[in-house]
């Protein structure tokens, strides 16, 4: 059982013949925009997922409820393997955050000094007189551009760098493994399961397999590899997370905490973590308490167009072509 003081199931599965009646109302509080010839916002986007052969998991919640949960297509294509609402899915934004949340821990806990120089955790030693707080002050620009200013120069880097940069912090203060670390600072403290590295969790049954795109289609016959330091979840257990991490649960100081979720907050103060890159896919809103929102995850990277259409059916800003 994953943490179900944080959240309070309504149905387990919503099926196709409740949609209309159960989500309508979570869908509604999300923004999601209707369209003609579909009386309910919740029966548009579901049938929009299910035509354009999403693969994934949705899930609403209002109040803290959960309205609205389904899976889609396939977690094992090669097994035909259904997703389902235990299917946990890799994903480096999830990890991002999370590393952003272990790292000001070991900070709190005073393990790590703000003033260090990064390159004394065996990382890159172009980085030199990087010190860890401005490696930290540029998360928001790594998660939002991909860039990361070093002596006055904008160089490009990827989410998936900065956490590996963040891990080996993490790991060279920990005496135990990056997993254990999780388990103690952060699924312990909050009752929390199906939710650790892909290393703890790849021979379960319930991890998703991680595939190709190309055009609308997904690539069955192309499964890609996934690094073992990422984090998987399902979008219940990260919505837990997210729930969490609001109410500090996790024992941050006031503006660490508010440095973590203003690398995510939009101009109505909303907290988006979305992700479409290496074959994974996140798109996930909460309020300022993480009692409303919403979490898609799925095993394939989204075409630019569906990207789209996804982001402008709950309310968000689209993105440009890739």
């Amino acid at each position: 059982m994953i943490g179900y003081k944080y959240m309070t199931s309504v149905k387990t599965v919503v099926k196709s013949n409740d949609i209309e009646t159960t989500a309508d109302k979570a869908y509604s509080n999300a923004g999601l925009i209707s369209t003609d010839g579909y009386n309910t916002k919740s029966k548009f986007l579901n049938e929009q997922l299910t035509a354009h052969n999403f693969s994934g998991t949705a899930l609403f919640i209002d109040n803290s409820t959960i309205k609205f949960q389904k899976p889609y297509a396939n977690q094992d294509y090669l097994y035909k393997l259904p997703n389902t609402i235990n299917t946990m899915f890799p994903n480096d934004a999830v990890t991002f955050i999370v590393n952003l949340v272990l790292i000001n821990k070991l900070i709190a806990s005073d393990s790590l000094n703000t003033n260090e120089k990064i390159s004394a955790f065996n990382i890159d030693n172009s980085y030199g007189d990087t010190s860890l707080k401005s490696f930290l002050n540029q998360a928001d620009s790594v998660y939002k551009t991909g860039s990361f200013t070093l002596n006055s120069k904008e160089k490009s880097m990827s989410i998936f760098t900065y956490n590996k940069y963040c891990q080996k912090i993490i790991s060279s203060i920990s005496t135990q493994s990056y997993q254990k670390t999780i388990e103690k600072h952060i699924n312990k403290v909050i009752g929390l399961s199906s939710f650790g590295t892909y290393a703890n969790y790849k021979h379960s049954m319930n991890v998703a397999k991680l595939y190709e795109t190309k055009k609308k289609q997904v690539q069955y016959d192309s499964e890609v590899q996934t690094n073992d330091d990422t984090i998987v979840a399902t979008p219940l257990s990260f919505a837990i997370f997210m729930k969490s991490l609001m109410h500090n649960d996790f024992g941050l100081t006031g503006h660490r905490l508010q440095g973590i979720l203003d690398v995510f907050k939009n101009g109505k103060g909303n907290v988006y973590v979305n992700y479409n890159k290496n074959h994974e896919y996140l798109v996930s809103s909460f309020d300022t308490k993480g009692q409303n929102g919403y979490v898609l995850m799925g095993n394939y990277s989204l075409t630019t167009s569906f990207e789209n259409f996804v982001y402008k059916a709950l309310g968000q800003d689209t993105v440009k072509g890739k």
